[in-house]
């Protein structure tokens, strides 16, 4: 099953905390290659995009939007990833944007 489009009830987002150890800086697009091709690989999980950090102990985490039917497909296209560990899968609820809190107008 391929994900459907915008606005497709079988899609639910999910935030996966990954562990990467100790990996220099060039080697970082090496792991954005990973995450790609295992995208390309796997058309039931979506990889939308990642935000990357540097623990002060030096180790790398990255906090990655998956889109997908069920956690077990997302933790499924973690294995063809490899390289890491996963510490966590959520599924993701709304957002919220500074937009989505408008002061009230004085009255």
């Amino acid at each position: 099953m391929a994900l459907g489009g915008e606005g497709d009830v079988t899609t639910r987002r999910f935030l996966v905390i990954r562990k990467w150890g100790r990996v220099p800086d060039d080697e970082l697009p090496d792991i954005r290659r990973r995450l790609a091709d295992a995208d390309e690989r796997d058309p039931e999980v979506r990889w939308d995009h990642s935000h990357v950090v540097r623990t002060s102990e030096g180790e790398v985490q990255s906090y990655c939007i998956h889109l997908a039917a069920s956690p077990d497909l997302v933790e499924a296209n973690a294995d063809l990833v490899g390289g890491h560990a996963v510490q966590t899968i959520r599924e993701l609820g709304e957002d919220a944007r500074p937009a989505d809190f408008v002061p009230e107008a004085d009255v």
